[in-house]
């Protein structure tokens, strides 16, 4: 994609703490099928539990989806990126937000200050690269895949990492260090287990969804 590279990040970085954790079970659920349902009847299950498509009327809607530009991320960070000329399509990209879940589930001095670095590597990433990687839709593989990469090729975002950001990245190896061990019991193993599970989720199988939605928002038991 063409100019989908980091740019200079020039604003400032901060942390974006998530919001209370204040969905009901039923609120969880209608989350979890916002993501897995296909039919207009699970659509409308959804709207119903968060009270609007966006969240934007519902506190439990506000936790669950969140955007880039707002100072509380929850348990989905929505990022817009361009569209690129003469496409009009839909191209919100929604990404799971572990450093909200270390935050929200660890009080320890050193899982905040993990979270926190965190947050502070994604704000720094979104600000060099998400304006600069036109996306046409939601199905836009070659534009998607250009701004968050691949298992097998590097994004605008990774290379963001190594130069761009690299100060924010020393922050998140120090910081969570303490978070990850090989006994993949640490805040932050749990968390990106969580993540994984909600993203293999399916509409006959959607407790890794809701338990990962849980682990932020509240409405389920997440099991950290």
């Amino acid at each position: 994609m063409p100019n989908c590279n980091p740019h200079a990040v020039t604003a400032t970085i901060t942390a974006e703490p998530p919001p209370p954790a204040v969905c009901t079970a039923m609120q969880n659920v209608g989350a979890a099928d916002c993501f897995l349902a296909t039919t207009d009847a699970g659509i409308g299950l959804c709207n119903n539990a968060l009270g609007a498509p966006d969240g934007s009327t519902d506190p439990c809607g506000n936790c669950v989806f969140t955007n880039e530009m707002g100072p509380n991320w929850g348990a989905f960070v929505v990022i817009s990126p361009p569209l690129p000329a003469g496409a009009t399509g839909d191209n919100q990209l929604t990404l799971f937000n572990v450093a909200g879940c270390i935050a929200a589930n660890d009080t320890s001095t050193a899982a905040q200050a993990c979270a926190t670095a965190l947050e502070e590597l994604s704000s720094c990433e979104f600000a060099a690269c998400v304006a600069y990687c036109p996306v046409a839709s939601t199905t836009d593989t070659a534009g998607i895949d250009a701004l968050l990469g691949t298992s097998t090729q590097m994004g605008c975002l990774d290379n963001a990492a190594t130069a761009e950001c690299m100060t924010q990245v020393t922050a998140v190896n120090s910081a969570c260090a303490t978070e990850t061990n090989d006994a993949g019991t640490g805040t932050f193993d749990k968390c990106n287990a969580l993540a994984t599970a909600a993203n293999a989720s399916t509409a006959a199988s959607p407790a890794g969804l809701q338990n990962y939605i849980g682990s932020i928002c509240g409405g389920a038991d997440a099991g950290i």
